[in-house]
């Protein structure tokens, strides 16, 4: 079904990536990967400011997947809440929100190799940052 996807007008609704995140959500949950083609429009919608944090961490989550580069995935952690936008900064470790979705991103932006090591803590994560590579 998702062959057929294309990045058309209609996705530039709040509506239309609302519901583009729910899927990703749901994809997310079920470790599915959704088609290559999904990729651009994926990444092009997190940054939105028309949803919510939890939609656009979904949409970068899916778009990791998809093998978004570092570009791409810096614009979109600026646009991020809760300490992402610190990650392309010069701090050594930053520290992240402790929620499961969190710790997903986290992990998936280590997979990437767009961050070092990850380390839980009680109240929130320390993500140690690479500077290096991530080009």
């Amino acid at each position: 079904m998702w062959e057929g996807v294309v990045e058309r007008e209609e996705a530039s609704h709040a509506a239309v990536v609302g519901k583009l995140a729910l899927v990703c959500a749901r994809a997310n949950a079920e470790n599915f990967i959704m088609p290559r083609n999904c990729r651009s429009i994926i990444a092009s919608r997190a940054c939105d400011a028309s949803i919510s944090q939890r939609e656009k961490q979904e949409l970068l989550l899916q778009a990791l997947k998809l093998h978004v580069d570092w570009a791409t995935t810096s614009s979109i952690l600026v646009s991020l809440s809760g300490g992402y936008a610190e990650l392309l900064g010069n701090k050594r470790t930053v520290r992240l929100p402790n929620f499961e979705l969190d710790v997903r991103l986290s992990q998936a932006l280590n997979d990437r190799g767009f961050v070092g090591k990850i380390k839980p803590e009680k109240d929130y994560i320390t993500v140690y940052t690479k500077r290096a590579g991530r080009l």
